[in-house]
């Protein structure tokens, strides 16, 4: 059963993606600090129930103290069609289709996660660049699936661009455009967002969400 509103003194599960897991000694410093940060934040305001989406959930699971499972992964170097094909896949899925994905496709927890979660955050992050289009493809398919069960979607703090083909520009309004907040942290971003069409009302300029972590956390290991 889901969770309901923290407000009334119960649980709230929240599913959030960053670009976090060490894999092969490598980590991506700045985004696992921000999404520390969020964690931070969500524990201050008495939500403890965090599913992440990683890219190693064993690391993160011991790093942060939640629960974390694989992210759906989209393969690099794949033709953008073959991208594309996949995210159709994943989202038919998440519609309630069947047979489209293998057993044991990662797909099925993301979603099934997505479903009993009362909202789900990107987190913040540079991850919506055509410098790396899995990076775009795997949010683009978090939020839709969000979309198509119907939980709330917060971005915070991206940096957009500042390379973006047509498609990838697409891809992006679309998935800003279902979020209830979304939050960029540099004004040329704000200005992408704007140029997009994005409510006015649903975007909040900000500074990177790690700027908020305070001196007395433990900072996060390289490795």
């Amino acid at each position: 059963m889901r969770a309901v509103s923290n407000e009334l003194g119960c649980r709230v599960r929240v599913v959030a993606i960053g670009d976090i897991g060490v894999l092969d000694s490598m980590v991506h410093i700045g985004d696992e600090a921000m999404f520390e940060e969020f964690v931070v934040q969500m524990r201050a305001r008495g939500i403890h129930d965090i599913v992440a989406l990683s890219s190693n959930p064993d690391e993160t699971r011991d790093r942060y103290g939640l629960a974390s499972i694989r992210q759906i992964g989209f393969a690099g170097g794949l033709p953008r069609a073959e991208l594309d094909e996949r995210l159709d896949r994943v989202i038919r899925t998440a519609s309630g289709e069947t047979d489209l994905l293998a057993a044991d496709d990662p797909a099925h927890a993301v979603i099934a996660a997505i479903r009993d979660a009362d909202g789900v955050a990107i987190t913040g992050g540079g991850n919506l660049s055509s410098i790396w289009p899995t990076n775009i493809v795997e949010r683009a398919a978090v939020a839709s699936i969000a979309r198509v069960l119907g939980i709330p979607l917060v971005v915070s703090g991206q940096t957009l661009g500042p390379v973006l083909t047509d498609t990838d520009t697409a891809v992006v309004a679309d998935l800003l455009g279902s979020a209830a907040l979304v939050g960029v942290r540099e004004s040329a971003s704000l200005g992408v967002a704007q140029r997009m069409g994005i409510d006015a009302t649903r975007l909040q300029l900000s500074v990177d969400d790690a700027s908020f972590l305070a001196a007395e956390n433990e900072p996060l290991e390289s490795a």
